[in-house]
């Protein structure tokens, strides 16, 4: 089993401009810690995951969810915190490590967090520009459909993937619309994701097993289709509708 541990007691508030000094050091010492302890450091980064939360407190949840991902997607995760009780913009530092308890052995990931006053968010993808890892993917999570606003949009342009929620909001006709919007703009190189269609995995998957062979040929005779869901949002259901009639090749009049 694996624990989750911070390399340090508290968050460490940096100046923004010296972001990556502030993190080369955090690891200087944490390294000098671990071999006083003679426990085995790892510092693993794959990937930088780029996340937005719209509070303070949806900040502190994503920070734990990065956390506990470490082991399987080793990151840098850079949170972007709307808080407007922010003094303009300002940036803290930690890491977090996953320990193994049979050989003691640390797997850490570093998080850096940007609290961002209104007034100051058109500062962030310039920010953003300058932590990111260099020759590795840049992901950015953004936890609902994708929205019209300027930060989203810089942001869109600096990453290799954009990962949206489309079941986030009630109107899942308008969320999907926007992400079908987002995915036709060729003006940007990122891929979209939407974990409204991944938590869909499963029902695809089961009703294609329904028309296995010697089945097959009932896909012909389907003339009508009614999907019930539950949940506050339709965009589940309006993906299901979707990918059945893409299955069957209807055509929408």
């Amino acid at each position: 089993a694996a624990r989750l541990i911070p390399l340090i007691a508290a968050q460490r508030r940096v100046d923004v401009k010296a972001i990556d000094r502030e993190l080369a050091e955090l690891w200087r010492a944490a390294a000098e810690s671990s071999e006083a302890e003679r426990i085995a450091l790892s510092r693993a980064r794959t990937l930088t995951l780029v996340a937005y939360a719209a509070t303070p407190d949806a900040g502190t949840r994503l920070a734990e969810v990065a956390a506990r991902t470490c082991q399987r997607h080793p990151a840098r995760t850079i949170i972007l915190i709307a808080d407007p009780g922010a003094a303009g913009l300002t940036a803290e530092v930690t890491a977090v490590c996953q320990v193994r308890q049979r050989n003691l052995k640390q797997i850490c990931c570093e998080q850096v967090l940007l609290r961002a006053a209104p007034a100051a968010e058109g500062r962030i993808p310039s920010l953003v520009r300058q932590v990111i890892l260099p020759d590795m993917p840049v992901v950015l999570y953004w936890p609902g459909p994708p929205p019209a606003e300027r930060l989203f949009r810089e942001l869109w342009e600096i990453v290799d993937r954009v990962i949206v929620d489309t079941a986030a909001v009630p109107d899942g006709y308008g969320a999907l619309l926007a992400a079908h919007t987002l995915a036709a703009d060729r003006s940007g190189h990122a891929a979209l994701s939407d974990l409204t269609w991944g938590r869909m995995t499963t029902w695809r998957g089961l009703t294609a097993h329904f028309f296995d062979p010697p089945y097959a040929e009932a896909l012909d005779r389907i003339t009508r289709i009614r999907v019930a869901h539950a949940g506050s949002s339709r965009a589940q259901g309006l993906l299901y509708v979707g990918w059945l009639a893409g299955r069957m090749r209807w055509r929408v009049e």
